[in-house]
Parts: C-alpha cells; structure tokens; sequence
C-alpha cells in the first residue's frame, strides 16, 4: 500500500500555485489496501486545500462506522510507515513498480504488528454485519501484506546469508 495523502496534498497545493490544471495518474488498487488514497485523492483534486486527516477521518467514520478509530489508526501507521524520509525507497517510491518487492520494505514487522493489533480492534469493535464484513474484508488483504513482508524479510535473510529462524 502506497499510502501519501499529505505528499499529494503538498503537490497538489504547489501545483495549484504555478498554473497547473491537469493530473493525470493510474490506479490497479488492492481496495482493501488502497481504497481510502483513492477516495481522499478524488477529493484533493476538487480542492488541494482540504485537510488530509479531516478527509481520513470522514472516510473513516462513513466506511467503518464504530471500527473508525482503529482503522484510522492503521491507515496513519501505514502512511507514516510509506512516507518516513528514512525508508530507502520512500527517496525514489515513484520509481518503484507495482511488482517491485522494494514496496515492502517500509513495512516491517513491527508496523505489520502495529497495523495489524488496529485491526484487531476494528474486527472487535465491529458490531454492525456490513460494517463487520467491509473492516474483515480490508483485514484480510492487510493480513496478506503481513504474509508478503514475512516472505520478503525471510529471502533478504538468505541473500545476505544470515541464518533463518522458524
């Protein structure tokens, strides 16, 4: 998950002031990794000068209902994970492809942990069936980012050589 929203609003605000009036960009989302970028970008464009974490929260509250808080959570763990200067591919993310395992390596395992104890609080705060359904299905495709981080630590282990443990 590629989560930016403050980069984006950054750029779209700077674009804004020198005469840009065009964007352009593609999507392949995973939803359940991606939806809310998607929506908050929808909503940037239309106006640059809305706030980020007011845009979260909305999407928040009206997706996920009593689960809101923590998956907002998650969501801010995710992008301050995506954006942290200090993650090597956080300096060239735009040059990474969507199949590049680079992507993972902001995501180590103790933000996957982070991440996923919000998630656990979104599944038991859950009450209402839909709401239970959306917070399990977005649960799901962030377990699987887990599985994918596991995987790429465990082949970094081998090309480096270290030993591997269970």
């Amino acid at each position: 998950p590629r989560l930016y929203n403050h980069l984006l609003a950054d750029a779209l605000r700077h674009g804004l002031q020198h005469n840009a009036r065009a964007f352009t960009s593609e999507a392949y989302p995973n939803w359940g990794l991606e939806a809310s970028r998607l929506w908050i970008t929808a909503k940037l464009l239309w106006d640059p000068y809305l706030d980020p974490d007011a845009l979260l929260h909305d999407y928040c509250i009206h997706a996920f209902g009593a689960a809101a808080p923590a998956m907002e959570a998650a969501f801010r763990v995710a992008e301050r994970a995506w954006t942290d200067p200090r993650n090597p591919p956080f300096k060239n993310w735009f040059d990474i492809g969507i199949g590049d395992p680079r992507q993972l390596r902001p995501y180590t395992p103790r933000v996957v942990a982070e991440i996923q104890s919000h998630f656990a609080a979104a599944r038991a705060a859950a009450t209402d069936p839909e709401i239970r359904a959306r917070v399990e299905f977005f649960g799901q495709c962030w377990d699987m980012l887990g599985l994918l981080t596991s995987s790429y630590a465990g082949m970094q282990q081998l090309q480096s050589g270290a030993s591997v443990r269970d």
